[in-house]
C-alpha cells in the first residue's frame, strides 16, 4: 500500500448530482484508459459485478483498493466511466459536465471533469441499489452485532453515527462488534446484514479520529484525499483497514436485524428517543435533517438514485417493509453521545433480550 494524497480543488470535493439520461452502449473512453471490476456481495449470497473505465490513476487506484476485486468470469452488471477531463475534451457537449448522468437501459454511469473519488464510491452503493432485487436493501449506517444481535445505526451524514459507534464501543468493548462501518447488504426476507468485504474502507480523518484517537494517521502513511492538514476537515478521507481501524475482535461478517435506529441531529429540539411507525416514511424519504452536504439524501441515503417516480416508489416500499417487519426507533443526537448510546441498549433490551 503506497502512500499519497490526491487533492481536488474545494469546489470539486462535493458529490456530483445523479441525473438521467439516455447513453449510447459505446463509451467516450479514448486513447489509454484504467479498466478495474469489482464484486460485492448482496445480503442472501449474490454478488454484484461492477466496472470502472477511466483515465485517472488515482481513482482507479482507489477504487480497486476499496472493494474486493471480481476473480470470477461473470461480467459486469453495470459500468462508470469516470474521465478526468471535461466532456469537451472527449468530442462530448459541456452539458455532461458537473453532473453524474445515469441510463436505466444500458447501466452506465458517466463522470467527467472530476478526480474526487467520493463520486465514485457513492456511484457505486447507488447502482448496487439500482441492481438488488426489490427484497434486498444497501443500508447507509453502522451495522453492528451487540452480544451476537444486530443493530443499525442509520441517518444522513453529520447526524453523528460515528461518534455513537464509538460511545458504543467505549461502553461495551468487544462485545460490539462491526458488520460495517458506514453501508452494507440487507435482506427482508430474513434481517440478514452482510459485510462487504472492503479490504480498505474509505473514511472521514474525523471519523478515524473519533474511533481512534491514539492512532497517527497522515498521508505520509496512509493513501489519503483532500487531506489540507486539518484533521477536522470531513473532505479529507483515508483508505484504511477494518481490522486496524476496530480490531480482529471487533468484526463481525454477518448479523441478523433485532434493531433499526434512525439518529437524527435536529438542535431545535430536545433530546429523545422514540419507536418510528410507518408513518414517519415522508420523514426518512425527505432526509431533511441534515445539511451536511447541502441536498436531499433520499431515505437516509445520498446514494440512492432518485431520479423519478419509480425509483422513489421502489425505495419508499422498501422502507415500508423495513418499518413493518423489524423493530426500529428515531434518536435525536443532542445530547452526551454516552447517554444517547446507554439509551438506545435500553431499548434494544426490550425488544431483544438477551438468553440468561
Amino acid at each position: 500500500m503506497t502512500a499519497y494524497n490526491h487533492c481536488d480543488p474545494s469546489e470539486k470535493q462535493v458529490p456530483l448530482p445523479i441525473k438521467q439520461r439516455d447513453l449510447p452502449l459505446k463509451s467516450p473512453l479514448v486513447g489509454n484508459h484504467i479498466e478495474k471490476q469489482i464484486s460485492i456481495p448482496t445480503a442472501e449470497g449474490g454478488r454484484i459485478i461492477l466496472a470502472l473505465h477511466t483515465d485517472s490513476e488515482h481513482l482507479a487506484k482507489f477504487f480497486a483498493m476499496n472493494w474486493p476485486a471480481n476473480t470470477s468470469l461473470k461480467k459486469p452488471s453495470a459500468t462508470i466511466t469516470a474521465l478526468k477531463e471535461n466532456a469537451e475534451m472527449y468530442g462530448l457537449s459541456e452539458e455532461l459536465n458537473e453532473s453524474r448522468w445515469f441510463c436505466p437501459k444500458t447501466k452506465q454511469v458517466w463522470i467527467f471533469g472530476n478526480e474526487f473519488y467520493g463520486n465514485i464510491k457513492i456511484t457505486v452503493r447507488g447502482l448496487c441499489s439500482e441492481l438488488a432485487p426489490p427484497e434486498q436493501m444497501f443500508l447507509h449506517g453502522c451495522s453492528m452485532a451487540i452480544d451476537g444481535r444486530g443493530m443499525v445505526l442509520s441517518g444522513v451524514s453529520g447526524a453523528g453515527k460515528t461518534t455513537l459507534t464509538a460511545a458504543l464501543r467505549k461502553i461495551l468493548g468487544p462485545r460490539a462488534q462491526i458488520v460495517n462501518d458506514d453501508w452494507g447488504p440487507f435482506s427482508l426476507n430474513d434481517g440478514q446484514l452482510q459485510f462487504t468485504n472492503e479490504p480498505y474502507l474509505h473514511m472521514k480523518y474525523p471519523s478515524v479520529r473519533a474511533l481512534l484517537p491514539h492512532l497517527e494517521i497522515n498521508p505520509a502513511s496512509y493513501p489519503s484525499e483532500n487531506f489540507n492538514e486539518d484533521m477536522s476537515d470531513p473532505h479529507a478521507r483515508l483508505l484504511i483497514a477494518p481490522k486496524q481501524v476496530f480490531g480482529d475482535e471487533g468484526l463481525q461478517s454477518k448479523a441478523k436485524l433485532r434493531m433499526f435506529v434512525v439518529v437524527i441531529r435536529d438542535l431545535e429540539m430536545p433530546a429523545s428517543i422514540r419507536s418510528l411507525s410507518l408513518q414517519d416514511i415522508s420523514l426518512l424519504e425527505q432526509g431533511k435533517y441534515s445539511k451536511f452536504y447541502d441536498r436531499t439524501e433520499w431515505f437516509l441515503n445520498g446514494s440512492l438514485f432518485v431520479t423519478d417516480k419509480t425509483s422513489q416508489e421502489r425505495e419508499r416500499d422498501r422502507y415500508q417493509t423495513l418499518l413493518k417487519d423489524f423493530p426500529r426507533i428515531i434518536v435525536n443526537n443532542v445530547t452526551v453521545p454516552e447517554k444517547t448510546a446507554e439509551h438506545i441498549l435500553t431499548e434494544l433490551e426490550k425488544v431483544a433480550p438477551l438468553e440468561r
